[in-house]
């Protein structure tokens, strides 16, 4: 009775990854991709483009449409065809270390995108110059070539054993460790802290705008005064966008060094065959699942509590709509001002 109870929970959660799999990743690959593409082409428009922060959250967004596609085009092949993690030892090293690093890059560009917003609100002059856009180029080059390097480790302890992509010998336990600094402290402590003196920074600004204002002419109110005000708002909606982005990282982040942990505590111990279906299904969960949600849903929160981006949506799908229909127009008006023109030489 109890071998037959292990089996079918074994089983249960086994179809249960699978149908969400098979539901979920289609979900994430597309709109989470589509999303983060259309987070960048908003944020390269005018009203965006100049700033430094948002030089990070686009290279943010395109590192995590790089996994996106990455990550879940395999997965889903792996549904329907013999996963290669059961046979091939370089796509085991490759793929673990390239999704490894690729969002290890990811959030450390949001969180320098959180320290620009406290840099460039700072009321300090040296301080106020790490937010240039060349110094994020360079900071940015930086990331990517330092994440490229540091989790190399993944390519030489990650091995097949039984048919299984694992981490070999005592190397669990320094994962785990490297999990929890890189994915748990690291970043969330960055950009937690630097969130919360950005929004104390902006709301200084916010109460020394009005005094100031009152020592210029009536001319010149309305000028400074809207400057200030669409300043103030530009900041604090870009904030505001990267504080959801921040909490949502957190929530799934977390998880993760948490199954390394008890992953490397019962290392050697005897594990029944349901706490080994449980542990494998919150593997799943955290490592893949909660991962895939975070790199997925910026693009859609980014549209819920931000009216700059809202408004800067629209105008990019209506110059996109004007841009595909004026062609058209202007072809067909052609054609009627000129009917010696052959139809057939139009292209409609």
């Amino acid at each position: 009775m109890s071998n037959t109870t292990t089996q079918s929970l074994s089983v249960l959660l086994s179809a249960v990854q699978f149908r969400m799999s098979t539901i979920f990743m289609p979900i994430f690959l597309v709109f989470g991709s589509g999303g983060n593409i259309l987070n960048a082409c908003i944020l390269l428009q005018k009203t965006f483009r100049t700033s430094s922060c948002c030089m990070y959250m686009i290279t943010a967004y395109i590192l995590h449409t790089v996994v996106l596609c990455f990550a879940l085009s395999t997965t889903l092949y792996s549904l329907s065809h013999t996963d290669p993690l059961t046979y091939s030892e370089p796509y085991c090293k490759i793929r673990q270390y390239l999704i490894s690093a690729i969002f290890t890059m990811a959030r450390c560009c949001t969180g320098m995108a959180c320290v620009d917003r406290y840099a460039i609100s700072s009321p300090n002059v040296n301080t106020r110059a790490f937010g240039r856009p060349r110094i994020a180029l360079y900071v940015i080059c930086f990331i990517i070539i330092i994440w490229f390097i540091l989790p190399v480790h993944l390519i030489i302890f990650n091995t097949i054993q039984n048919n299984r992509c694992v981490m070999s010998g005592l190397y669990p336990y320094f994962f785990a460790a490297y999990a929890i600094i890189i994915a748990a402290i690291i970043p969330p402590s960055m950009m937690v802290t630097f969130s919360i003196l950005a929004a104390k920074n902006i709301q200084q600004m916010r109460q020394r705008v009005q005094p100031s204002v009152g020592n210029v002419n009536t001319s010149q109110l309305t000028t400074n005064s809207n400057l200030g005000v669409r300043l103030k708002q530009y900041d604090y909606q870009l904030l505001r966008m990267l504080v959801v982005d921040v909490t949502i990282y957190c929530i799934s982040a977390v998880p993760s060094p948490i199954y390394y942990i008890y992953a490397a505590i019962t290392l050697k111990a005897t594990k029944s065959s349901d706490q080994v279906a449980w542990q494998n299904f919150f593997s799943y969960l955290a490592y893949q699942f909660l991962l895939y949600i975070a790199a997925s849903t910026s693009f859609y929160t980014n549209l819920l509590v931000s009216k700059a981006f809202r408004d800067e949506f629209r105008i990019f799908i209506s110059r996109y709509t004007r841009c595909r229909i004026q062609p058209t127009t202007m072809t067909r008006s052609r054609v009627h001002n000129n009917p010696t023109v052959p139809i057939s030489r139009i292209n409609l």
